[in-house]
C-alpha cells in the first residue's frame, strides 16, 4: 500500500495519511508549529488508543487517530456504528485495519478473536478472585466440612466451592 495524504474537513491547517500520520500543511496563524511536521500521537488519561491535538484559531481539539482516519478515507461515522480494529491492535490506525461496525458486532469481533473474555473474574457475575480460586484449590485436601467452611469463609454457596473443586467452574485455571 502506497502513502496516501488527504486534507482534514474544518481543519484546513493538517492532512491525515492512509497509515495513521498526521501532518501540520500551514504555517499557523499564531503560535508554534511548522509546516511538513509529523504530529506526535499520544495516549491520553490510561487510555489505549493514540491521539493528537489540532487546534484552529487557538482552539484545540483532540481526535483519536483511528477516528480521524476512518473519518476521512471512509466518510464520516454511520449513525449507530463504530470505529473496529481489524487486527485488535488499538495501536494500528492504519486504514486498511480499520472499519465502520454496529457496537453489537464490534463486540462480537473483539469475543471472537480472544481480544474480549468474560472468563474467571472477567465475569460481571463472578464473585470469586483468580487468587480465592488458587488458594480453594491449593488448601483443598477433602475433608469433611473443607467445602463449607470455604464457602462460609468467602461468602460463596457451598455448590459454588465444589463447582470450583471438581472443575466445573474455573477450569482454566487448573491447566495453568
Amino acid at each position: 500500500m502506497i502513502e496516501e495524504w488527504k486534507d482534514i474537513p474544518g481543519w484546513p491547517d493538517y492532512a491525515v495519511s492512509n497509515f495513521g500520520q498526521v501532518m501540520r500543511i500551514a504555517k499557523p496563524k499564531r503560535g508554534r508549529g511548522r509546516v511538513g511536521a509529523i504530529l506526535k500521537a499520544r495516549i491520553p488519561g490510561g487510555g489505549s488508543y493514540p491521539a493528537v491535538n489540532l487546534s484552529e484559531a487557538g482552539l484545540s481539539t483532540q481526535w483519536y487517530v483511528h477516528r480521524l482516519v476512518a473519518h476521512v478515507f471512509l466518510g464520516p461515522c454511520p449513525e449507530g456504528e463504530e470505529v473496529n480494529h481489524i487486527d485488535g491492535n488499538k495501536l494500528n490506525p492504519r486504514l486498511d485495519n480499520l472499519e465502520y461496525l454496529t457496537r453489537s458486532d464490534n463486540l462480537l469481533h473483539a469475543f471472537e478473536n480472544g481480544l474480549k473474555t468474560n472468563r474467571g473474574q472477567n465475569n460481571p457475575r463472578s464473585v470469586l478472585s483468580e487468587h480465592d480460586v488458587l488458594t480453594i484449590m491449593a488448601e483443598y485436601t477433602g475433608a469433611y466440612g473443607q467445602c463449607a467452611s470455604f464457602a462460609r469463609r468467602y461468602k460463596v454457596s457451598h455448590a459454588a466451592v465444589q463447582d470450583v473443586i471438581h472443575g466445573r467452574n474455573w477450569s482454566h485455571l487448573r491447566a495453568a
